[in-house]
């Protein structure tokens, strides 16, 4: 068989699978269907030391953008918006809530200095990270009928970004994958390990992201901290930009 014969069979599984296979089985059976949550390998430095550091009053903001699939999606069969709004929320909630008790910040409402989570509204389908592995895969699941699961992974981003009045300070993203698979393998995969593992979710809101995403609460403390360091060493901006 040919490349181009081999590339056109995988484009038209994919879109197989995307256009009738994935809605129909999500609909019907969700137990055919399983979501883990893999947190990305983010490098930092070990976080500076710095002497009488203080808490700093903070307010802490989360911003959600929408990409130009997830403005589309009601139009869908499936309108998966409102699960998809019901991720992020648990992402952002988990990033605020470890943030909020970070011993460098004291968070209220009226504070001069602000922390901004920036989490993205997806379409998973259309926005995923295609790798080909999950190309093969879903060519297989394809050919068996679903037998052999397929999966498509999304990779996906949350920002934290430190301001100090309107300056920013410091801004670092972390990343996330979000991995769907798809078939009937997966449900006694289900029934005997899903439930015992918190990165694991029949559905992607089912995930327990606190747990998922612990790996890089670590990174968020060092650089948190880092800024924190580097906004005590300068002096405060008398008229910075707007927070954009």
């Amino acid at each position: 068989m040919h490349i181009g014969s081999i590339g056109t069979a995988i484009h038209i599984s994919r879109s197989f699978l995307k256009r009738i296979i994935l809605p129909l089985v999500l609909s019907t059976l969700s137990g055919c269907s399983a979501v883990n949550v893999v947190p990305g390998n983010h490098e930092y430095d070990s976080a500076r030391s710095c002497e009488n550091l203080q808490p700093v009053p903070v307010r802490i903001e989360v911003r959600m953008l929408e990409s130009e699939a997830f403005k589309v999606m009601h139009r869908n069969m499936m309108d998966r918006s409102p699960a998809e709004r019901e991720v992020k929320d648990r992402v952002a909630r988990m990033f605020r809530s470890h943030i909020s008790r970070h011993p460098g910040l004291k968070v209220q409402d009226d504070a001069p200095n602000t922390v901004v989570i920036t989490v993205r509204l997806i379409d998973t389908i259309e926005d995923k990270y295609q790798s080909g592995a999950s190309d093969l895969a879903i060519l297989l699941s394809c050919a068996t009928l679903l037998i052999y699961p397929g999966y498509t992974e999304t990779e996906e981003h949350v920002g934290v970004s430190l301001f100090q009045g309107n300056t920013l300070v410091a801004e670092n993203r972390y990343t996330f994958y979000r991995v769907s698979y798809m078939g009937w393998s997966m449900i006694p995969f289900n029934f005997f390990y899903t439930p015992s593992s918190p990165s694991w979710g029949v559905t992607a809101s089912s995930v327990d992201y606190d747990q998922a995403l612990a790996p890089l609460k670590p990174a968020v403390d060092a650089e948190l901290k880092d800024a924190l360091c580097k906004m005590g060493s300068q002096p405060i901006p008398s008229n910075g930009g707007s927070i954009q």
